[in-house]
């Protein structure tokens, strides 16, 4: 990433704002500073930028997002993410943020990125696990149940898009027909990626089940790809804001993206041993507003959850290799193929499960620091 201090990155950014944004008039930006709680795999920065255009006050909240350093996702790039947002504003009502500009020359800020409007609202925080405190713990109950019906409304929505009306570009014809089988196929090269060269015996298994018992009849969707809590705004009345976070935009079945949003809201719960937050609805009960939603029924749900999983798995691996890489764990460390992700498919796929020891625990204190009492 870049070396330089936070006052000539914004006034890198400024100047490059100016090129952007040529009918404003005295340009600034100022508040520039790194965005708190976000996610490891890619920087994202805040700015305000004022100004005047047309004889009146301009005044505008940014992001700027940054290529990562380190791609958890095979064939990441910033141009599918911007074009995304942009068919999404030319095609849709659901609410993404605009596009102010791209940059794929590193050399500006250090890595390629883009600038977008930053939208008003509040996210499902992980940590702390909004099961347990935070804005949407202070709700009525009534009122938690009606944000995730209004998500799932969303999500629903999205599916019901025609990919062929201007979201051809997601389309890879390199891994085969869209669909399953496109979907599937860079599953398989994600996971060889990421393997490299080596055995990955539950999530081979598990691919060799996805590939076994693929759906015949799937559709074809725009699919969001990353559908959690914490890529959705919600106003003040529960109602979406938008939604964020397209790194793995693609095209598929929209039971994929379901079973991402079920198997997150699991994890987030369940699978921390967490009592979910009275009045959030239950995997059966989000199946059904979507399918209200969406209009038919969804199917084959049991086999979406293990897709989900494993790619949580994979992704585990790149996270594992990552800390490897920066020293922070051993280098024969065995939790990208022994931790709770791979125990539960296992558990799923009658598979042995792996032992999960102490080298999880060490991979996880990286992930989550608990930070110094002193």
């Amino acid at each position: 990433m870049t070396s330089k201090t936070i006052e000539q990155e914004r006034t890198i950014l400024q100047h490059w704002l100016e090129s952007k944004l040529p009918d404003v008039d005295n340009l600034t930006v100022s508040d520039l500073g790194d965005a708190k709680g976000g996610g490891w795999s890619a920087r994202i920065m805040f700015a305000t930028v004022t100004g005047n255009r047309q004889g009146q006050a301009f005044n505008r909240k940014l992001v700027v997002r940054f290529l990562p350093d380190y791609l958890l996702f095979l064939g990441t790039n910033l141009e599918m993410q911007w074009r995304f947002c942009e068919a999404m504003n030319r095609h849709s009502d659901i609410p993404v943020p605009e596009i102010i500009g791209v940059e794929n020359d590193a050399a500006v800020l250090g890595q390629p990125f883009y600038v977008m409007e930053r939208l008003s609202g509040e996210v499902a925080a992980q940590s702390p696990n909004y099961n347990q405190e935070g804005w949407i713990s202070e709700l009525p109950v009534p009122q938690r149940n009606t944000l995730w019906r209004n998500a799932l409304h969303t999500l629903a929505g999205l599916h019901r898009l025609d990919w062929r009306q201007g979201f051809e570009f997601l389309n890879q014809p390199q891994y085969g027909e869209p669909g399953i089988d496109q979907l599937l196929n860079w599953l398989v090269a994600w996971r060889d990626w990421a393997a490299k060269g080596r055995k990955l015996p539950v999530v081979d298994a598990a691919v060799d089940y996805l590939l076994r018992e693929r759906p015949a009849d799937a559709g074809v969707s725009v699919l969001w790809g990353d559908p959690t809590p914490s890529n959705v705004l919600w106003r003040d009345d529960q109602t979406v804001a938008g939604i964020i976070d397209f790194e793995s935009v693609t095209l598929g079945p929209p039971e994929a993206d379901l079973g991402w949003w079920l198997y997150m809201n699991n994890l987030l719960s369940e699978g921390y041993r967490i009592k979910r937050l009275e009045g959030l609805p239950s995997a059966e009960e989000s199946i059904a507003i979507y399918e209200e939603a969406l209009g038919r029924k969804v199917a084959n749900m049991a086999y979406y959850d293990i897709l989900a999983a494993v790619r949580m798995a994979i992704i585990t691996v790149r996270s594992v290799d990552l800390h490897i890489s920066l020293g922070h764990i051993a280098a024969d460390n065995n939790s990208y193929t022994n931790n709770p992700v791979t125990a539960y498919i296992a558990t799923k796929l009658n598979l042995p499960v792996p032992e999960i020891g102490e080298d999880f625990h060490t991979f996880t204190a990286n992930i989550f620091p608990m930070g110094d009492d002193d």
